[in-house]
C-alpha cells in the first residue's frame, strides 16, 4: 500500500511535503508524528519511503529514505464514460484505477441522466487518489472535464486512441477481431439506457467497433470493469507483469 498522496516531491532536496487532506489524515487519523515513516506516491511513478521531520497544522514534512521509479505499462488502456445517476460513475473511477487504466473521459450522451458540474472531474480525481493508495499504483490517472459524447470521441481520436464500445447488436464481434493489443486503446461505456440509434450510427461513421461482453444485460458501472478486465486478460496473456 503506498499509503498517502503528494504531488509535492523534490528527490533534489531529499523532502516530500505532504499538504491538505492527506496532511490532515496523517496527522489526526493514523496520529502520525516526527520519526515515524510513511509510504508516499506522487502519481506520476515514484514510490517513496519518507520519515516525517517537521509538522504543522497543514503540512507534514519527511525526508526521503528510499525511493523507487515504477514503469508505465504500454499500450496505454483508457475508458470514456456515461456520467450515470446515483454517481455511480465514481464506482467506475475507483474499480478502473485499481486494475491500472490510464485515463478516463467522462461524456454526456443522449441517454445521460446526470449533468456534470463545475468540480466534476475534481471530485472525480480525489476518488482516484484514494484509488491508488489503496493498490500500490504509482500512477494517477487523468481524468477529463465531461463533453458531449461527439465531441468527447473526436477528442480521444485527436490522441491516437484506438476506440471500442460494448454492443449486444454485435454478438459476433470480440476483442480480438478489432484490436492487435499494440495500439493504445479507449473503450467507451453507455448510460443505463444504452446508446441511443443515432449515437449507433455515429460511431459506425468514425470506425468505431462495437464489440460484445457476453450474453447478460450488465449496469454501466460492471460493464465497465468486465470490459477493463477483459482488455487486460488479453494483455497479460503474452506478459503477465503487465499492468
Amino acid at each position: 500500500m503506498s499509503g498517502f498522496y503528494s504531488e509535492y516531491t523534490d528527490l533534489t532536496s531529499g523532502t516530500v511535503n505532504i499538504k491538505g487532506e492527506e496532511a490532515h489524515h496523517i496527522l489526526n487519523v493514523f496520529r502520525k508524528k516526527n520519526g515515524d515513516t510513511v509510504q508516499v506516491t506522487n502519481g506520476k511513478g515514484l514510490l517513496i519511503s519518507a520519515q516525517i521531520i517537521a509538522t504543522n497544522k497543514k503540512e507534514v514534512i519527511c525526508k526521503i529514505l528510499k525511493s523507487e521509479k515504477k514503469l508505465k505499462s504500454k499500450p496505454i488502456i483508457a475508458c470514456a464514460f456515461s456520467l450515470l445517476r446515483s454517481k455511480h460513475d465514481f464506482m467506475i473511477i475507483e474499480k478502473l484505477t485499481e486494475l491500472g487504466i490510464s485515463e478516463f473521459y467522462p461524456f454526456i450522451s443522449q441517454f445521460t441522466v446526470r449533468k456534470p458540474n463545475s468540480n466534476t472531474a475534481e471530485k472525480m480525481t480525489k476518488t482516484a487518489i484514494s484509488a491508488i493508495k489503496q493498490c500500490d499504483n504509482a500512477y494517477l490517472p487523468k481524468i477529463y472535464e465531461p463533453r458531449k459524447l461527439t465531441e468527447q470521441i473526436k477528442f480521444i481520436k485527436s490522441k491516437q486512441y484506438k476506440i471500442i464500445t460494448a454492443s449486444e447488436l454485435q454478438p459476433e464481434n470480440t476483442l480480438a477481431d478489432c484490436w492487435d493489443k499494440k495500439e493504445n486503446l479507449c473503450f467507451a461505456i453507455g448510460p443505463e439506457g444504452g446508446f441511443s440509434p443515432e449515437e449507433r450510427e455515429f460511431f459506425t461513421r468514425e470506425n468505431i467497433s462495437q464489440i460484445t461482453l457476453g450474453n447478460h444485460i450488465l449496469r454501466a458501472e460492471t460493464a465497465a470493469v468486465n470490459f477493463a478486465s477483459v482488455i487486460l486478460g488479453k494483455l497479460l496473456e503474452n506478459d503477465p507483469s503487465h499492468y
